[in-house]
């Protein structure tokens, strides 16, 4: 990329513009934004409950079937 373009250069560029394809585009990207959205609300969620339970896991402070229990109210 150049560190500078002219104005003149710029007012010569020529962007395409396909109106009728563009808002179909325009709806699947934001669809892909919803649903990533979503899924980094959950990545959070489950990297949470990871860095909760597994150490008490681990440690046998907490057994696998409370675990689940707390899992499956959290999601």
């Amino acid at each position: 990329m150049a560190p500078y373009i002219s104005l003149r250069d710029q007012r010569l560029i020529k962007v395409p513009y396909f109106p009728s394809i563009q808002t179909v585009v325009g709806e699947r990207i934001q669809r892909l934004l919803q649903r990533q959205a979503v899924a980094s609300v959950e990545s959070r969620t489950l990297a949470s409950l990871r860095d909760t339970l597994l150490p008490k896991l681990i440690s046998g402070e907490l057994r696998v079937p409370d675990a689940e229990r707390i899992v499956g109210r959290a999601v």
